[in-house]
C-alpha cells in the first residue's frame, strides 16, 4: 500500500504545484507540510485533513485505506 506521504509527493507533481502551494492553499505552516511530505511528522495528523481537501478540491483522488482517510 502506498503511504500517504508518496501520495501527495505524487499528487503535488501532477498537479505541477510546489510544497509552498500546497502549504498555503491548505493554512499550514510550509516546515510542516515539508515534514509530512516527507514522511516525518506523525504529530502533524490534524493537518492532513486541510491537506487533503485542498488536493482533492484540486481534482485529486486519494487512495482508500491510508493514513488520510483516518480524518
Amino acid at each position: 500500500m502506498m503511504s500517504f506521504a508518496a501520495q501527495l509527493r505524487m499528487a503535488r507533481a501532477g498537479l505541477g504545484w510546489s510544497q509552498a502551494r500546497v502549504a498555503e492553499t491548505a493554512g499550514i505552516p510550509l516546515p510542516m507540510y515539508q515534514a509530512i511530505e516527507e514522511g516525518r511528522d506523525a504529530g502533524a495528523v490534524p493537518a492532513l485533513v486541510p491537506i487533503r481537501a485542498t488536493l482533492e478540491a484540486a481534482g485529486v483522488e486519494f487512495i482508500e485505506g491510508n493514513v488520510a482517510d483516518q480524518g
